[in-house]
């Protein structure tokens, strides 16, 4: 059974022949009764107090919780962003590979056009040349058969000059 101050208060003593002086049990009993009114006061202080620190220690304990999971979730929502960002990079990589060697093939081809339009220049030159110097040989021939040609008839003006100066005496 606890004590109240109360309880001190209201007890009452059987007195006896040879009993203990009255005013000085009295006396004490007061004094008891104000400090264990202080020290129960006090200890209701101490329960009030200490029920709102376990009511302070679960809401930290509920809120610690809650920053765990939210830590928790956030390293998840990062790991999960980082394997994302991984994963776009080397889908951009793959499609600036893709795109370069789509680039070079093209750019092959081209040279390979380039190459062929080369080499069929090449023998256009080639039979143009040939063209033309054929060209040139038979105009160059035919220069020179005409010049031949006309010193040829100069020979023979002069040879039938020659002739009729031969076959005509002269008058005189």
């Amino acid at each position: 059974m606890t004590l109240t101050p109360l309880d001190i208060q209201n007890k009452e003593f059987r007195k006896s022949f040879w009993g203990y002086n009255e005013a000085e049990v009295d006396a004490f009993l007061e004094k008891i009764i104000e400090s264990f009114e202080e020290i129960y006061k006090e200890n209701i202080d101490l329960k009030e107090d200490l029920a709102q620190y376990k009511n302070e220690i679960e809401r930290y304990e509920k809120m610690e919780e809650n920053i765990k999971e939210t830590m928790m979730l956030a390293r998840n929502a990062a790991d999960e962003v980082r394997k994302n960002a991984q994963k776009e990079a080397e889908l951009i990589k793959r499609e600036a590979q893709n795109e370069a060697e789509r680039i070079l093939s093209g750019l092959q081809e081209d040279i390979n056009d380039l190459q062929r339009k080369y080499e069929e220049l090449k023998g256009q030159e080639h039979a143009y040349r040939v063209r033309m110097k054929s060209f040139l040989v038979a105009q160059l021939e035919l220069l020179e058969n005409t010049l031949r040609e006309e010193e040829s008839k100069k020979y023979v003006e002069k040879d039938k000059e020659n002739n009729d100066n031969l076959a005509v005496p002269n008058a005189t």
